[in-house]
């Protein structure tokens, strides 16, 4: 009987290690996606590295912003194609700072990876950027700056060169003098407040260039650069030699005002300058209405944000703070610079086309 039961102890035993061996182990995931060190590439096994970002820019009712969302969306476009990574984002256009604000704390209830943000000023922007870092999303500011402490990393253009550009160009146009005003918008934008802190730091290394009035406000639309100019031109008429701009938004509304006083031709002629390079500024310079712009590369500075973004995700070494220089554009040159902004994209820039404007 002693014999029985060892037997059927044993085979018990026995069944129950067979069973043991027999189960499976749980699939362990890999959590993290790998490049192969020495051509940048997934591992073979493993997809592209998925990224979210989370883009938020001021109004489309400035073309500025709405070709530089193109070419973030292009830039973007261009990495996915590459096959290393693979990027989804939710882009949001801002009309106001308040708005911003509201749509970041909507866009960071999906825990995006990184946020990408336009400010539309240096101040309100701080709470936008501090509800990421409360929630550790890292943040770039690209284009304009914020006064948050949080911010992550930052590119911006040169802005001081621009207004430094601006009065070259005036100078050269105007050797024997020039009484000029100034349309200063928005005044609440980090790019415009820096641009003009540039203008005055310089104004007394142009002997014959007279600032006779600054017209400010918190847009800088095409439709305020008529409204600013034309009080402009209402108040100094043909004392007025030439008016210069924070953008080309307002330059370009400039020029409709300074046509409409007919203003636009003659010994009378009140010169337009610009700053920005937008496709109308360009097609204005080459029919003689505006005397000069700066170009905003939009194409590059979207490259250098999309990859700066990718640099913080991945860990690598980048820069706090950069700058991005304007190139000037005037007739002698605006029909032979090209860019990706002027009807192209940054994989596939193609010649601007004038007659499209």
């Amino acid at each position: 009987m002693k014999k029985f039961t060892v037997l059927i102890l044993c085979l018990a035993l026995l069944f129950t290690l067979v069973g043991c061996g027999d189960k499976e182990e749980p699939e362990t995931q890999a959590t993290d996606n790998k490049v192969d060190e020495a051509t940048d590439a997934p591992v073979d096994g493993e997809g592209p590295i998925e990224y979210t970002f989370a883009i938020s820019l001021a109004t489309q009712a400035s073309q500025w912003w709405t070709v530089y969302a193109n070419m973030i969306e292009s830039a973007i476009d261009a990495v996915n194609a590459e096959g290393v990574y693979h990027i989804e984002y939710t882009l949001i256009h801002n009309d106001t700072a308040a708005d911003q604000v509201d749509s970041v704390q909507t866009q960071i209830v999906d825990q995006p990876d990184i946020m990408l943000m336009g400010p539309i000023d240096l101040d309100t922007s701080v709470s936008a950027v501090d509800a990421c870092a409360t929630e550790g999303i890292p943040v770039v500011t690209t284009a304009r700056q914020s006064n948050s402490e949080n911010v992550t990393a930052a590119r911006v253009f040169n802005e001081p060169q621009f207004a430094i550009n601006q009065l070259e160009q005036i100078s050269k146009d105007f050797p024997d003098g020039a009484k000029i005003v100034y349309l200063f918008g928005p005044n609440v934008a980090s790019y415009a407040q820096i641009q003009y802190q540039g203008l005055q730091d310089n104004l007394a290394n142009y002997p014959n260039i007279e600032l006779v009035e600054v017209f400010e406000h918190e847009q800088d639309t095409q439709e305020q650069g008529v409204a600013l100019a034309s009080d402009a031109i209402t108040k100094y008429g043909e004392d007025i030699d030439a008016i210069a701009a924070t953008n080309d938004g307002l330059a370009i509304g400039a020029v409709q005002a300074v046509k409409s006083f007919g203003y636009d031709q003659g010994d009378n002629q009140i010169m337009v300058y610009g700053s920005s390079a937008l496709p109308q500024g360009m097609v204005a310079i080459r029919d003689g209405y505006m005397a000069f712009t700066n170009m905003k590369s939009q194409a590059i500075m979207a490259q250098t944000a999309v990859q700066l973004c990718l640099d913080i995700l991945e860990g690598n070494e980048y820069e706090d703070f950069g700058l991005v220089n304007p190139v000037p554009i005037t007739k002698e040159n605006v029909e032979t610079v090209r860019d990706a902004t002027f009807g192209g994209t940054i994989a596939d820039p193609a010649t601007f086309d004038f007659d499209a404007y």
